[in-house]
């Protein structure tokens, strides 16, 4: 609901425009009433109204100097101004200094200040999503603060540390864990924490499966702007906070997911209000050993060991309570690489796996490991027309990492060294050995693309028994080093 002021010194000109417009059904309401200029000015100052309809020629200070200093105050508020005909220069004036529309006392009507409040609700809503982008960084900028804070184990910095200009003073924050691509403002209203009054001072910022519902409070917004008995929601867990003054935004966020995180884990939905969250600390979690033996159990096809190891992992998160962002990265790392690995496209289309728990979310890191597998066994092999190469074929992709050797592929082909060569080459274009080596650097690249794992050690993963070789075989093969590869493929992202 867009919120006006009323500025006449004429006070049966104020009651006749206050009374004859159904405002409510337009959009708009009316907060105040002010007789002259200086007035308004203050109203201004302490409300910021959306909407100032205003006289022009008015006492102590007319409706231009009003516009005038509105804007140097930097009030983006909309202005209609009200005039007779010998009003027209300062109309003028108005209109340069980015009034949105002006009216002929004469022909005020219904239907004229309809038609105006139509067009200043367009104009208010494009302003709406102009500032909700320029409030993206901002967000984004926190988000990583937050992060970085809880992965370095280092109190986020005080202060609100963001771009000044903040939409409101006031914020409300609600946090939502809801397991979905996306999530739009109608869903977020439909819960009933705001009304739908609320909606023009709204920012959706989405990550993951979860929604932080920025709620910037108009000055002439009450404090309690939520509702405290909102109907049961089962599709997920929504965490609010109350109204805080916009520089504790920083930690209010904090506390508001960590009790989000706390319902997450205790695999509760609903709509919850922030409370005391808890002071268990987030400590760094060391996880990739233990990601490092889901993959290679991956590697070897052991479904149930991998599946365990996932299990071990996951009890980890649990115990020391780590954010569910982070968790949710893991899980998206893993699953990209277990698609990577078994060749296959992820089934879950460019998002992390989402689900509204941490046991819910296990679940579908598990599936993924079955899908991944079953797919490896159900892969066509038929590469060539010839059986015994696709068999060599089969057996380099799934043992990469192991030593191959001419002879032993011979024997499993049952041909002739030297045959097994020659006819490799006829059916694939390829050397045996160079066959080898693209398959391995393939996913060496998988490797330095989504793990931070040390350059040895993914020499090691691809099947390279020196790095020095590694390095030189790379090169020959992508034009670049190991290291290089990394750095350009992270700066792209």
């Amino acid at each position: 609901m867009w919120t006006v002021l009323l500025v006449e010194d004429e006070a049966f000109v104020r009651r006749m425009i206050r009374s004859s417009m159904p405002w409510e059904s337009k959009g708009f309401q009316v907060i105040g009433e002010a007789d002259h200029g200086e007035e308004a000015l203050e109203f201004i100052r302490k409300y910021r109204p959306d909407l100032v309809v205003t006289d022009i020629m008015m006492p102590r200070m007319n409706g231009v100097e009003l516009l005038k200093q509105a804007r140097r105050e930097g009030h983006t508020c909309r202005f209609v101004m009200l005039s007779v005909m010998d009003d027209f220069q300062y109309v003028q004036q108005a209109l340069e200094f980015g009034a949105s529309n002006y009216i002929l006392k004469l022909y005020l009507s219904p239907e004229k200040i309809s038609e105006v409040l139509d067009k200043v609700d367009e104009e208010l809503r494009k302003q709406t999503v102009s500032w909700s982008r320029e409030m993206e960084e901002v967000y984004e900028n926190l988000w990583s603060r937050l992060l970085n804070s809880w992965k370095d184990e280092q109190s986020l910095p005080s202060g609100p540390a963001m771009a000044p200009g903040l939409p409101s003073s006031r914020c409300l924050i609600i946090h939502l864990i809801h397991g979905k691509p996306s999530f739009t403002l109608d869903a977020f209203l439909a819960l009933g924490i705001v009304g739908a009054e609320a909606a023009p001072h709204l920012n959706l910022f989405h990550k993951q499966g979860q929604t932080t519902v920025f709620y910037w409070l108009p000055p002439s917004a009450p404090a309690a702007a939520f509702k405290a008995n909102t109907p049961a929601w089962k599709e997920g867990v929504a965490v609010y906070a109350s109204v805080y003054p916009s520089v504790d935004l920083p930690n209010v966020w904090e506390h508001v997911i960590r009790r989000a995180d706390e319902q997450w884990y205790a695999g509760k939905t609903g709509v919850f209000g922030v409370g005391i969250p808890s002071d268990h600390p987030i400590a760094a979690v060391p996880t990739w050993e233990l990601e490092r033996e889901v993959i290679r159990c991956l590697e070897q096809k052991q479904a149930d060991s991998c599946k365990a190891q996932v299990s071990r992992l996951w009890e980890l998160f649990r115990g020391a309570r780590q954010p569910s962002a982070l968790v949710l990265e893991a899980a998206d790392r893993l699953v990209k690489l277990f698609a990577l690995i078994t060749g296959r496209t992820p089934s879950i289309s460019n998002e992390a796996p989402l689900a509204i728990s941490h046991d819910g979310l296990q679940t579908v890191v598990e599936l993924e490991i079955d899908k991944s597998i079953r797919s490896w066994h159900e892969q066509s092999v038929e590469v060539t027309d010839h059986p015994e190469i696709n068999k060599v074929i089969q057996y380099i992709r799934s043992n990469y990492a192991s030593e191959i050797t001419v002879t032993g592929l011979a024997e499993l082909a049952a041909m002739d060294d030297k045959y097994l060569c020659g006819v490799f080459k006829k059916k694939t274009g390829e050397t045996i050995v160079g066959f080898i080596q693209r398959v391995r650097i393939e996913q060496a690249r998988a490797y330095l693309e989504h793990t931070d794992w040390p350059i040895a050690e993914i020499s090691y993963k691809a099947g390279f028994a020196h790095e020095n070789y590694f390095a030189k075989v790379f090169r020959k093969l992508t034009g670049m080093t190991p290291s290089a590869y990394r750095q350009q493929v992270q700066h792209k992202s």
